[in-house]
């Protein structure tokens, strides 16, 4: 792929002189492994490229779902780094070394009661207890940096109780960025009271602010009509998600034995969870279990495809999906990856033939992006997008990236795979990408976005 810089020409950095500074504060940042790492992590990379210099405030004590130490290589150079410690004594979290979860104990149980009770009483989130060392180090680097400008990312969403405070109490011109919505998500279930003091807090912390990014077109249009009355309409910024086209580079592409479809992450829907996220039985499509169905569908039709194909999942894939990978014959196709480091990850994606994206149906995931449906852009490989009309299926129809179907269309999914396979057969390209399009989704050109919003301020 042409890169981004060639293509758009860009101009060669500003001079020192030039150089604006803005503290990046961000509760997820390497050695943390979860996805929401990336958003932030490229934009400090990609900043200085538009005139300003970060300065990162972070955890020092932070408990991530992963730990990617492979990522802290990704920190650009001369970017400095500071860590606040917050209380963590309550939140879960994997042993930084094992990556796996104690062995249950009396003492283990008892912590376990103890954080649930934490999880339902911690306003806005469990991570809170970082605020107070966040807020004081960013202003201690405030003064000392002569730092006027600060960009807050979250989730946890307490993060923008820090954004809040040097608002008020520091004069700081602040610009929030919601990788994912909060009160608004798919997967909010607070009720009553918990509900009413949430929307308040995210109303107060939205109006506090200067700017306040989100992470499509329609959480954009949702955040402004929800929280925007008296405010004006340019406060609130959609910049997407996107792909580093300097991540696969240098990664070989190689021809595969057999027609190879990846997932990367998790599912919301787990085998035997009530969890509904506000819609009810439309969660079970966000899911493999549909997916399943059409792969039987394919080999049925197709039965010399079977030895011919596989299908990997990177992330979690819980084992309660065993029985129905049974059921449906699936157990020569499946493979669990589990987590991988950052390297291995971008290698597994960009040696697949089809990437498979899955979504729930339903209203409320018209507006739903998850931030891997970028890297799969930057694979340059075709994608199999199970998802509902809206901004997923607009991007793939823009950039010419995939296929779409319903997430429950399972007839469709499987017309989808064989003529996946077929092409992946044959060494020919089942679509036609429009590559200017998928530009626009490179990290570099969204953190341009970034700068002139820190720019108005």
């Amino acid at each position: 792929m042409v890169t981004t810089k060639r293509r758009l020409g860009w101009m060669s950095s500003p001079s020192a002189r030039d150089v604006k500074r803005v503290l990046v504060v961000a509760y997820f940042f390497p050695p943390a492994g979860a996805v929401g790492v990336y958003r932030t992590l490229k934009f400090v990379k990609y900043l200085p490229d538009f005139g300003w210099s970060p300065t990162v405030v972070t955890t020092a004590n932070g408990k991530f779902p992963t730990y990617d130490a492979s990522l802290l290589r990704l920190v650009p150079e001369g970017v400095a780094v500071y860590r606040a410690r917050g209380s963590e004594a309550l939140n879960e979290g994997f042993d930084r070394e094992r990556q796996a979860a104690p062995r249950k104990t009396l003492g283990s149980r008892m912590h376990t009661r103890l954080y649930l009770t934490w999880h339902a009483l911690a306003v806005p989130d469990t991570r809170v207890g970082w605020v107070p060392g966040a807020f004081r180090l960013a202003r201690r680097l405030m003064r000392e940096q002569d730092i006027r400008t600060v960009y807050v990312s979250g989730t946890p969403f307490s993060s923008f109780l820090v954004a809040a405070l040097l608002k008020r109490r520091c004069g700081a011109r602040v610009v929030i960025d919601y990788r994912d919505p909060w009160t608004q998500s798919i997967t909010y279930d607070r009720r009553g009271v918990r509900r009413w003091v949430d929307r308040r807090m995210e109303a107060w912390i939205v109006r506090q602010c200067d700017a306040v990014i989100s992470n499509t077109r329609h959480n954009d249009a949702r955040m402004a009509a929800e929280f925007g009355e008296g405010q004006p309409r340019d406060k609130f910024v959609a910049i997407h998600n996107g792909f580093d086209a300097d991540d696969f580079a240098g990664i070989p592409r190689e021809r595969n034995a057999k027609f190879t479809v990846t997932y990367a992450g998790a599912f919301y829907y787990s085998v035997g969870s009530d969890f509904s996220g506000g819609i009810g039985d439309a969660m079970k499509t966000y899911s493999p279990l549909y997916f399943f169905e059409a792969l039987e569908r394919f080999f049925a039709r197709r039965p010399e495809a079977k030895e011919r194909t596989r299908v990997r999942f990177m992330g979690v894939l819980g084992q309660g999906y065993d029985p129905h990978i049974a059921q449906h014959g699936l157990e020569t196709v499946i493979e669990r990856l589990g987590y991988i480091d950052y390297d291995e990850h971008l290698r597994v994606l960009k040696n697949s033939d089809a990437l498979l994206l899955v979504l729930s149906r339903g209203e409320k995931s018209r507006g739903w992006i998850p931030s891997k449906f970028f890297q799969y852009l930057g694979t340059g490989n075709p994608i199999l997008a199970m998802a509902p009309e809206g901004e997923v299926r607009d991007i793939v129809r823009e950039t010419g990236a995939g296929v779409c179907v319903e997430p429950d269309d399972v007839e469709g999914a499987s017309r989808a795979l064989e003529s996946l396979y077929d092409a992946w057969a044959a060494g020919t390209s089942p679509v036609e990408r429009n590559e200017d399009a998928v530009d626009r989704y490179e990290r570099r050109n969204l953190t341009h976005a970034l700068a002139r919003v820190l720019e108005r301020l």
